[in-house]
This record gives C-alpha cells, sequence and structure tokens, in this order.
C-alpha cells in the first residue's frame, strides 16, 4: 500500500519513479551511509549533498527529477535545498499527512515537504497537493486549500510572526 502522499501524487498523474538515498538514522546533516556511501553534490563532488534527504536534493539539484518530497524535522528538507541549489518548503507540522509507522508511534513530529527545481515548481506543486478534496478523510488534517490569489499577491508578505 502506498503512503497517503505517493497516493495523492499518483491521482494527480504523477509518476514515482525513483526512491533516493538518505544518511544514516536520518539524524545528519551529512548525507552519507554505511549502506549507501556517500551521497555527493550534483555541483560539486567534493561537496555533501546535505541532510537526511541527501538523495532527494541531489536528484532535483541535478536535474533528474522535477521534484521529489522529503521529511523534516531539524533541516531535511532545508539544507539539501540550500546546499544543492534548490526549493524548499516546510510546512507547518501536521499541513501536509505523514502516516505514523506503527501504531503508538509518537516522537518529535516530522513534517513532509517538497523539494523543487525553482520556487515556481514549487509553488505549483503545493498548489496541486493542498487542493481542495485530496486530503478528505484525514482528521487530523486542517481543511485549508492552497490559497493562490494571496500567494499572486505583489504586496509584501508576513512569513511567521
Amino acid at each position: 500500500r502506498d503512503e497517503h502522499l505517493v497516493t495523492v501524487f499518483r491521482s494527480l498523474g504523477a509518476i514515482p519513479f525513483a526512491k533516493s538515498t538518505m544518511s544514516q538514522l536520518g539524524m545528519t546533516i551529512g548525507g552519507g551511509s554505511p549502506a549507501h556511501g556517500d551521497t555527493l553534490n550534483p555541483w560539486d563532488t567534493r561537496r555533501s549533498s546535505g541532510g537526511s534527504s541527501a538523495g532527494e536534493g541531489a536528484l532535483i539539484g541535478g536535474g533528474a527529477a522535477p521534484f521529489g518530497i522529503g521529511s523534516d524535522v531539524g533541516g531535511s528538507v532545508r539544507v539539501p535545498a540550500a546546499f544543492c541549489g534548490i526549493s524548499s518548503l516546510k510546512p507547518t507540522c501536521g499541513r501536509i499527512s505523514m502516516m505514523l509507522s506503527r501504531p503508538g508511534e509518537y516522537f518529535v513530529p516530522a513534517t513532509a515537504g517538497v523539494m523543487a527545481r525553482t520556487a515556481a515548481d514549487l509553488s505549483l506543486v503545493y498548489s496541486h497537493l493542498l487542493a481542495k478534496g485530496l486530503n478528505d478523510g484525514l482528521p487530523r488534517l486542517p481543511p485549508i486549500p492552497f490559497n493562490q490569489p494571496e500567494f499572486s499577491s505583489k504586496r509584501p508578505l508576513r512569513i511567521g510572526y
């Protein structure tokens, strides 16, 4: 059975074609593991692609994928974006579905985040991912669709408070 995010992307016509590497236990910004070796930066192979979502960042930064999904607690989506020259956004925890691995598995909650080549690509992915009706039936998710008029506004936006 696919995870909910994969099901949503499939329903939108996306074709998942790869699972990428991550750092051991997802606890480092180094991007390497004993199982797969080092995940290298697509722009400079002497450097890391960073974060536990290192493989996804390297795929997108190197042009092999238009966008990807990662999980973020302490920078696992944001660090690969910074290291690989791509865009990412860590949404508020609980904004996007992330199923727990096992019943009763509660810990510091990770947030699913999208990485893409450009901010415009990122906006396009989120506008579809957060469309009305795609997350119906998931009581923990707030029913707040992507706000395109607010996003397209030319006035200065306040992010956070």
